[in-house]
């Protein structure tokens, strides 16, 4: 989930290096801060909560916000 997998620590989050879609999911591959680029890791969205500027510019310069009806 984050890197080095421990769970009573929570990374932040540099920047979203590229995303995939996998069966109607997308994924984001995350570069982690203070961490190196073996510890990048690709993160659903659910898991990115700390992060609402750094999703939505990521989103909005790669065309993944939902549009509006």
């Amino acid at each position: 989930m984050y890197p080095g997998n421990s769970d009573s620590i929570e990374y932040e989050v540099e920047k979203i290096i590229i995303h995939q879609k996998i069966y109607d999911k997308i994924l984001y591959f995350i570069k982690w801060k203070n961490c190196g680029l073996n510890e990048n890791t690709w993160e659903p969205e659910e898991n990115l909560v700390n992060c609402p500027d750094i999703l939505n510019d990521y989103k909005s310069k790669n065309n993944l916000l939902k549009k509006k009806k």
